[in-house]
């Protein structure tokens, strides 16, 4: 009989699902810190906040994703911040599980379970929740196989820990392992007021739930509060004339993305018309001659100068000398 009484509480502490403790309640608010990483694109690194708490109708959940630069022309650091109302509140969303009653051997043993395993996506979890007078820190680890691999046992706080995380993303309707592998470029958006939450980002109040990580999430608020740098692109003629329309050409994407600067000549005739004519490029890199080309192609003059033969010097600086 006694034997049968030590199983029964091995068990009460061991299960998530019977890990409630009624003398400690459920916390009515928590943060959760998640770095997702990926082995398969840039950016690598993503920085997730979320914040939930209890209202009268359920719940309010914020969420913000903070992705450093994958390049410092193309792809800058990008913040972003979403929030979802829920009827749930936040004890519904925790389930069975309460956090504060959660064994720590039980939390160690499941972040240490895979000591040498080769691991090149997944993600480091840590809820932070108030028990009674004390915050308390959970921390999970989900290894790629706990994603990809349906025939893994994922242990039972790593599981729930996905699943608390999983059901907060439908709610605000995406997940950053929902984002395209070669995302397109982002059309520019006005700033919306900032949260408290954001402030406190920026204040570095959340740098310390990412111990450990690659960036700290007041370094890429920083950076994304930074502007973007413009090329520069300018031309020179030689002889020196008016010009009626003398457009710069269009900086090649790809040639910013690899921070190729230079500077490409151009000959060509203006016809009578004003048009230009006869156009051969000289010289400069092969990503930089094709939109010079079709850049004097556009060109008009006065028709006074009709007949001149023109040298044209464009230059192109990409300003994209910050190393990745």
């Amino acid at each position: 009989m006694r034997t049968l009484r030590c199983i029964v509480v091995l068990l009460v502490l061991g299960l998530p699902g019977l890990a409630r403790d009624k003398a400690v309640p459920q916390p009515q608010e928590f943060e959760i810190a998640v770095h997702t990483f990926f082995d398969f694109r840039p950016p690598t690194d993503f920085y997730q906040i979320y914040v939930v708490r209890g209202n009268n109708t359920g719940s309010s959940i914020e969420r913000v994703t903070l992705t450093p630069p994958g390049n410092s022309c193309l792809q800058p650091a990008k913040v972003e911040d979403e929030t979802a109302s829920l009827s749930n509140r936040p004890e519904d969303l925790l389930g069975d599980t309460n956090p504060c009653a959660i064994p720590e051997k039980e939390l160690h043993r499941e972040v240490k379970r895979c000591k040498k395993c080769l691991v090149f996506s997944g993600a480091e979890v840590r809820l932070r929740v108030q028990c009674g007078d004390q915050s308390r820190i959970i921390n999970t680890r989900i290894l790629d196989r706990d994603i990809y691999d349906s025939r893994t046992i994922t242990p039972s706080y790593t599981s729930w820990s996905m699943q608390l995380t999983s059901s907060l993303d439908r709610s605000l309707g995406s997940s950053v392992s929902d984002r395209p592998v070669f995302p397109a470029d982002d059309p520019p958006t006005s700033s919306p007021p900032e949260s408290s939450l954001m402030k406190d980002i920026g204040a570095a109040k959340y740098d310390s739930l990412f111990a450990g990580s690659p960036d700290k999430p007041s370094d890429i608020y920083r950076m994304a509060k930074a502007p973007i740098p413009e090329p520069e692109i300018s031309i020179t003629l030689s002889p020196e004339m008016p010009a009626e329309k003398l457009a710069n050409p269009n900086y090649p994407p790809l040639a910013r993305l690899a921070k190729i600067d230079g500077v490409v000549h151009v000959k060509f005739r203006i016809a009578q018309d004003g048009s230009t004519d006869q156009v051969v490029v000289e010289d400069g890199h092969p990503m930089l001659r094709t939109t010079a080309q079709q850049a004097v192609q556009m060109w008009k003059f006065s028709k006074g100068a009709e007949g001149q033969q023109v040298r044209a010097t464009i230059s192109f600086r990409s300003n994209c000398s910050v190393p990745n």
